[in-house]
């Protein structure tokens, strides 16, 4: 059993010449922002729950399976809900350069969301790691991690037809969840896809309306706020994408059946019954 924190650094002699590999974490429980910045790249695997990532005056939606890359020298802060978790390796290195390349990884194009099986790879590879092996473990990881973004934005796109347009266009949303022009004219200018495409295939494949589906994410984002000790319903709102705090409170009533209000006073009560 982890640790809030555990934190396995890299012998200096045995970091090699083609990545220097620093250290391999893993990090859950962090209800509270936690800031970062560092010397070093590095990549980030959420393994359990919802987090929320603030990045140069942007909020991000951090979802289990999600990767996303930091930059040396650039702050960000993630805070998460009471299951959130996720662990990080740290390199440099020139190999690296290429990789960030191949991959479409930038400072504008940071947040990634591969297939399921990278972040158990994660997960394993964190708890065979030692001392003996800890460099191995984190070029694999490294590799492993770029070889399937890779192999997702390039690869074969003719053997998923329809799997690879809603992956497209859920990243979208994603990425622009918080702003609260996001809607079916942005999406569809921003992927190239016809609107009435875009609105057959939500309800098609995910047995939803795109509103709804959007809906829901800023739903659960506002609960993640709400866990991790927000208490304005105008702020909760703002931050979670909605365009007006009324709004937000009706439709919150409508899918958990109390006010935003209500569920901040009960999550106060729970807390006080805790201690």
């Amino acid at each position: 059993m982890y640790v809030d924190n555990v934190c396995k650094f890299v012998n200096e002699k045995n970091k090699s010449s083609g990545y220097s590999s620093a250290y391999f974490v893993f990090e859950r429980n962090v209800k509270k922002p936690i800031f970062y910045t560092d010397i070093y790249n590095k990549i980030y695997c959420i393994t359990n729950g919802h987090g929320i990532l603030h990045l140069d005056g942007k909020t991000v939606s951090l979802n289990t399976g999600d990767v996303f890359f930091s930059f040396p020298a650039k702050q960000f802060s993630i805070e998460g809900s009471d299951n959130f978790q996720f662990y990080f390796v740290g390199f440099s290195g020139a190999a690296k350069a290429s990789l960030m390349e191949r991959a479409g990884v930038s400072k504008q194009n940071f947040l990634f969301h591969p297939d399921t099986k990278v972040q158990k790879t994660w997960q394993h590879c964190f708890e065979i790691s030692d001392n003996l092996n800890l460099d191995i473990i984190i070029e694999s990881v490294i590799i492993y991690t770029f070889s399937v973004i890779i192999h997702e934005n390039n690869g074969e796109k003719d053997k998923m037809p329809k799997e690879e347009p809603i992956f497209r266009i859920k990243k979208i949303i994603n990425d622009n969840l918080f702003d609260k022009n996001l809607n079916l004219d942005m999406i569809a200018e921003a992927s190239s896809y016809n609107k009435n495409y875009i609105s057959t295939l939500f309800r098609q494949q995910e047995n939803m309306t795109l509103i709804s589906y959007i809906t829901s994410l800023r739903l659960q984002l506002a609960v993640s706020l709400m866990e991790n000790g927000h208490t304005s319903v105008k702020d909760i709102s703002d931050m979670s994408g909605f365009s007006d705090s009324m709004y937000f409170a009706k439709v919150f009533r409508k899918y958990y059946s109390k006010s935003p209000s209500e569920y901040i006073w009960e999550l106060s009560e729970t807390k006080k019954d805790k201690v």
